[in-house]
């Protein structure tokens, strides 16, 4: 069932001069933009390992950041705090410069950025009788267009800033407005193991649809237990922005067993007939898309919807008896060999890990049992290595155990393998519908140029990389491509190999 809010619909005139208002109040800042409670701070290219937005391309994703850290965060050094990662509209994406980490401010005037800034953040914010103080970070990002999916950079982003900061990893909070939303649900909706990591997800004017994202998207956000809050105007009529976005998430999410019900709050444009003297906030402003006021505006009775966002973050921390927290998994070949390493934060009860191993049927087995550490606060790296593996495509997952029996299945990570010494180039998913990867196996490190043209020469997408001896996965801008045949070709020294593929 729909857990929806309706919020009262304001006068269309007094939006419009609230608008024109809001505009004239963020040229302002643009011009004087200083940094007074925000601290600006350029990311440089390689800083975040798995930033990149696809090997040879020549800048990263995430570019810079604006960070909020409490006063309590210097003053108490032993503590982990919660924390809120704000992700810009398309309007911010800039090169990640002081300059640049000004629009993430500037673009959406009462955002979460832009109220820190104006001393509109609660710093303590009491729950439930405690206090509680969020560490904010907002990174820039480069660019935003083909091929839509991110989830793999801001991954890395998460991973790295757990490494940076005394954030306790039961409160990670994302949220984002318009472009930011769409980053959101790309992420949550990738896999189970990504949603496991966020406790909340806040998304204003979304303009992911459903069908744009991966078959499984609402089925991996259930599985993830992640709480969901989606905000849009009933009015909004941007480029796939329309109220039947959210919807469509909502209703394809509640179709999931066991799933956390989705919070959707939905704002009206006011009639002729209400004089509701409560805050325009709340309602559609002029401009539909205009939904974040409402979502980061700072807590004031009667004035905002509630639960505001920060009380709502607060009533879905994850449970602190999670018996283990994966930062990362991962699977690289060397010498024909695949080599598994993963890592934990944090661990309670934890009995063993199994590792299952399936071929390109992904009808996994068990190939190795690891013992766990018990409990642990201390990062424990765990390895190991398959010195069998499979001729071509093989899926390596993680089966956690705890000593009272309970099983919990990780995702699959996949690789290739080629035992002949020969240098070649594989694709999956031929044919494909949204997503292309292809496997690069090289017997020396070298460049690797891949080129996808139609049956006629016409060159749709150009990706340059250089890999190490070994297989590597590639995924292949093919979004814009029209459904046809296109040639895959590789080159590089001593690799030369043509790929029909066919997009559906």
């Amino acid at each position: 069932m729909l857990n929806r809010q309706f919020i009262l619909r304001p006068n269309a005139a007094r939006t419009m001069l609230f608008f024109a208002m809001l505009l004239i109040n963020a040229a302002s800042v643009v011009a004087q933009c200083t940094f007074t409670k925000l601290i600006p701070e350029n990311i440089p290219m390689g800083t975040i390992p798995g930033n990149a937005i696809a090997p040879g391309y020549p800048h990263d994703f995430f570019t810079g950041q604006l960070k909020y850290f409490p006063a309590e965060y210097a003053s108490n050094p032993a503590k982990k705090f919660p924390v809120i990662i704000y992700l810009h509209g398309w309007g911010a994406t800039a090169n990640g410069d002081p300059n640049d980490l000004c629009k993430i401010i500037t673009d959406m005037p009462y955002a979460l950025p832009w109220n820190i800034e104006n001393n509109r953040f609660p710093d303590p914010y009491n729950f439930n009788g405690t206090n509680y103080s969020f560490i904010v970070l907002a990174p820039q990002y480069r660019g935003y267009g083909a091929p839509w999916h991110f989830d793999t950079q801001l991954d890395a982003y998460i991973t790295w800033v757990l490494d940076q900061y005394r954030i306790d990893p039961n409160m990670i909070y994302l949220t984002g407005a318009s472009a930011g939303a769409n980053l959101v649900i790309d992420y949550i909706s990738s896999s189970v193991a990504h949603a496991q990591r966020i406790a909340g997800a806040s998304m204003a004017s979304l303009c992911y649809r459903v069908d744009q994202q991966i078959a499984s998207g609402p089925a991996n956000i259930a599985a993830g237990k992640v709480a969901t809050w989606f905000l849009q105007c009933s009015s909004d009529n941007s480029t796939n922005c329309e109220i039947s976005t959210p919807t469509g998430w909502v209703n394809q999410i509640n179709a999931q067993t066991d799933e956390i019900t989705p919070r959707f709050t939905i704002t009206n444009p006011r009639g002729p007939g209400d004089n509701n003297p409560l805050d325009s906030l709340l309602f559609c402003k002029g401009f539909a898309h205009e939904t974040w006021p409402a979502m980061y505006y700072p807590p004031a009775p009667s004035r905002v919807i509630t639960p505001n966002l920060y009380e709502w973050n607060l009533q879905n921390a994850r449970e602190t008896t999670l018996p283990v927290i994966l930062k990362d998994f991962s699977v690289r070949v060397l010498n024909g060999k695949a080599q598994l390493k993963w890592i934990t934060t944090s661990e309670k009860d934890n009995l063993q890990f199994t590792i299952e191993r399936a071929g390109s049927d992904q009808r996994f087995t068990k190939l190795a049992i690891v013992p766990g550490k018990g409990t642990t606060d201390l990062e424990q790296v765990y390895e190991y290595t398959d010195h069998q593996p499979l001729e071509n495509l093989n899926y390596y997952r993680l089966v956690q155990k705890d000593i009272d029996g309970r099983e919990k299945v990780g995702d699959a990570k996949r690789v290739m393998i080629r035992k002949d010494g020969k240098s070649l180039v594989t694709v999956s998913s031929n044919p494909f519908t949204t997503e292309l990867s292809a496997f690069i196996t090289v017997q020396q490190a070298q460049q690797v140029r891949l080129t996808i043209t139609d049956m006629s020469g016409k060159v749709w997408a150009n990706v340059n990389g250089r890999y190490t001896a070994g297989s590597a996965e590639v995924s292949l801008p093919v979004s814009t491509l029209p459904k046809g045949v296109y040639l895959l070709k590789a080159t590089g020294d001593g690799l030369s190999s043509v790929v029909k593929v066919i997009k559906q």
